[in-house]
Order: structure tokens, then C-alpha cells, then sequence
């Protein structure tokens, strides 16, 4: 991780002076050196001033004047008389009166050129490499240079060791993780947080936590509930092959049917569960009057029941829902009441300003208010002992809740009108 912060800081310092000198050549090719045009301007003003004492005074008075303000500006100044400056194309082109601040191939250093009025002469004028402002300046300049690296190093130090420190809980975190330790979780206040990043994490975490525990208990529900059907399938398949009567053949034949379809739904509910875990679903939500939707489930839903089931319809009313996901909850819903009511199951569709319900009925026992919670887990169940007839495998209910999820509503159980319990499904009325 150290490699990352170092090289995020030579980036940051490199792309600084990348962006200073690109800024520079960009002024100096737009023309807006302001350096330069402002030396240009000075040299301008002498050159009419020194002019003006060469017409007026004459040329010693003329070259007094420039040399004592080369001496002030900390400069040297003198006569241009090598040919092969004076023959540079710049220089040849340079006007009387005319100035010229700029480097030319010739020199090493960056010298002014200029004419006075009605002189055919070039003078040239540099900075004084012996003079004490120009080496203040020069220091100056380092000074400024490596202080700004330091200001920087220093700030964007302290902000990479604090960062680093963040990124390394949630490095900690991740590994903890990989060993094994689900629960590892890392701080969300503004101290440890890095952006959205700690949050994203922590629903990853836990996610990944409730997938394994999930895991785990559909491995070891599959293992508990296989176990009893392949038992009594090999008792059975062992009697037949010792040989019985015809009247026991059928009946450990029918036995075999039985525990078969028994193995199929289970395969079945668990692939189902499965892939809601994985948020495998293909969800297509449309508009449904749910009144007229009910009465055409109606004769399916009555397959399903062995106990008498009844369909009330307060009013019409519409949602968005997806037709074969809601069947599928509808049928769980009645099969579950239909393993404990007595003697009816009823389907009633009430709504209310903003929400649509179906509620599924039974008379039978009841879910005590303590356990309403947890029967919508999966594998859960109220009763212990496991037969054909209440038994189950814990997924129904669970199946539900996860396709009213889908459905962005919620599942509810009371206590029912008959005497048992009423499952409630709210769905989000549709305009």
C-alpha cells in the first residue's frame, strides 16, 4: 500500500510543475509574457530617454547616462560588434529607434538589444552576474522552489498518513474476512471513513455474511430433510424386495410416490429460495386489477386446499405486480393454512389509501405474537415434529416474504377473523 501513497505523491508533484511550465509556454505563445512585455516597455523608455540626451547632449554625455543606468538596474551594457550577432536575421530587422528582449541562438544568456534614434549601432544590455541583487534573486528563487515542494510534501504527507491509516482498517477488515471472520466491520464516523467507501463495505460485509449463514442453513436443512424421505424410500424399496401382498405393494408403492413428490417440492422450494438469495429473479411488474386476478387464481388456488376456501372482495383494487411471482406466494400462503386450519381457509382483498392486502385466513391454532418474526425465516418452523401433514420445510413463508420484497411491500401475520392466523401481503396500490 505504501507504493500506491508514494506514487499518488511523486503524481501529484510532477502533474504541478507540468501544469506550471505548460501554463508559461501557453502565456509565452499567446503573447502574454507579462515579464517580458513589461522589460520591453522599461527598455523602450530608455531607449527614447537615451535619445534624447545623445540629441541634446551629445554622444559621451549619451554613453554616461547608459552606463550609470545599467549601474543602477544592476546591469552591464555595451556595443554589439560581433558580426556574426550583428548579421542574425532579429538583429538585422531591429528598427531605429527599437528594442529588442529575447534570446537569440547566438547567446548563452538572455540579453536585450536595442537602437537609438537615428543610430545605426546595436547596444546590448545583461544582467550583471557579479551583482548582489541578481544572486539574492536567484536565491530567492531556490528558496521558493524547494519551499513550495516542502509545503506540499507536508501537507499532502499529512493527508496521505491519515488516508493511510483509513485504507489500512479497511485492509485489516478485508483480511479478516478472508480468514473467515464475517463479522468483521470497520468505523463509518467522520474519523475512518474514506468517502462512501467504509459504508459500501460494511453492506458488502454483511451481505457476504448472511449469504454464508444462509449457506449454512440450506446445507444443513437439505441434510435433515433428505434424510427422512430417502429412509422410508429404502424401507420400503427393501420390503418390495423381499416380496408382500398386493395389498401392502400398493400401499409401500404409493408410500414411494409419495415421498418422491415430497423430495420434488423440496428440490424445488430450495432452488427457489436459492436463487431469491442471489437476486435471480426476473421481475416483471405490471398494472393488475388484483380483484379480477384473484377470481381467475380462484379455481387453481381451490386444487390447492384440501380444506374448503372462500374468496372475499371488498372493492377492486389495482397494483403492480408480477403475475407468476404472486401465484407463487398465493399458493404457499393457502397451502400453509390449508396444513393447519380445521375445517376453512378464506381469501379476502381489502386495501387502504395507499396500500392493497390479501389476507389468507385459517382456523386453525394461530402464530403466538412471539414467534411471528421468526417464522418468516428460512427453516423455520412452529413445530418440531415433522409430518406429511403440517411439516414443511421452513421455506414457504420465507418464499413469500421475498416475493412481496420484490414487489416492494411487506408481509405481516395477525390474528385471524376465523380463530388461526391471517397472513397479510401489502402491495403498493397502483394509480
Amino acid at each position: 500500500m505504501a507504493r500506491l501513497f508514494i506514487t499518488l505523491y511523486a503524481g501529484i508533484i510532477v502533474s504541478f510543475y507540468v501544469f506550471l511550465f505548460s501554463v508559461e509556454i501557453i502565456a509565452t505563445s499567446l503573447s502574454y509574457d507579462v515579464g517580458a512585455q513589461d522589460s520591453r516597455n522599461t527598455l523602450m523608455g530608455y531607449v527614447a530617454l537615451l535619445s534624447r540626451v545623445k540629441a541634446a547632449a551629445g554622444e559621451q554625455a549619451m554613453q554616461e547616462a547608459m552606463h550609470e543606468v545599467a549601474n543602477l538596474n544592476a546591469m552591464l551594457t555595451s556595443e554589439v560588434t560581433d558580426p556574426v550577432v550583428l548579421s542574425h536575421p532579429k538583429i538585422k530587422a531591429l528598427p531605429s529607434p527599437g528594442g529588442m528582449v529575447e534570446q537569440i541562438d547566438l547567446e548563452e544568456h538572455e540579453p536585450a538589444y536595442f537602437r537609438l534614434a537615428e543610430d545605426t549601432r546595436v547596444f546590448r544590455v545583461i544582467d550583471d552576474p557579479d551583482a548582489e541583487l541578481w544572486a539574492k534573486e536567484r536565491l530567492l528563487n531556490t528558496l521558493a522552489q524547494w519551499g513550495l515542494l516542502l509545503v506540499m510534501g507536508l501537507i499532502v504527507g499529512v493527508w496521505f498518513f491519515y488516508l493511510h491509516r483509513k485504507l489500512k482498517r479497511l485492509e485489516l477488515a478485508s483480511g479478516r474476512i478472508a480468514a473467515g471472520d464475517f463479522s468483521a466491520r470497520v468505523g463509518e464516523d467522520g474519523g475512518s471513513r474514506v468517502g462512501g467507501l467504509n459504508r459500501a463495505f460494511n453492506g458488502m460485509a454483511e451481505r457476504v455474511e448472511q449469504l454464508i449463514a444462509s449457506h449454512k442453513r440450506l446445507t444443513n436443512a437439505v441434510a435433515h430433510e433428505l434424510r427422512t424421505p430417502i429412509f422410508r424410500l429404502r424401507c420400503q424399496l427393501e420390503l418390495l424386495e423381499h416380496g408382500c401382498a398386493k395389498e401392502e405393494h400398493d400401499q409401500f408403492v404409493e408410500g414411494m410416490e409419495a415421498d418422491l413428490k415430497e423430495l420434488e417440492t423440496m428440490v424445488d422450494e430450495l432452488l427457489t429460495f436459492a436463487r431469491m438469495e442471489r437476486a435471480d429473479l426476473d421481475v416483471n411488474l405490471v398494472s393488475t386489477d388484483l380483484d379480477h386476478w384473484l377470481n381467475q387464481q380462484l379455481p387453481m388456488l381451490i386444487r390447492s386446499s384440501d380444506l374448503p376456501l372462500s374468496l372475499n372482495i371488498d372493492k377492486p383494487v389495482s397494483a403492480m405486480v408480477d403475475s407468476k411471482l404472486l401465484q407463487r406466494a398465493i399458493t404457499n400462503l393457502v397451502r400453509n393454512a390449508d396444513k393447519y386450519g380445521r375445517e376453512q381457509v378464506s381469501i379476502c382483498l381489502l386495501h387502504t389509501a395507499d396500500v392493497a392486502q390479501i389476507c389468507v385466513d385459517d382456523d386453525g391454532p394461530g402464530v403466538p405474537p412471539s414467534e411471528r418474526e421468526r417464522v418468516l425465516e428460512p427453516f423455520e418452523r412452529l413445530d418440531s415434529a415433522r409430518t406429511r401433514k403440517t411439516g414443511g420445510y421452513g421455506l414457504g413463508l420465507t418464499i413469500v416474504r421475498e416475493i412481496v420484497a420484490y414487489h416492494r411491500g411487506s408481509v405481516l401475520i395477525e390474528d385471524s377473523p376465523l380463530g388461526g392466523a391471517r397472513i397479510i401481503i401489502n402491495l403498493p396500490r397502483s394509480a
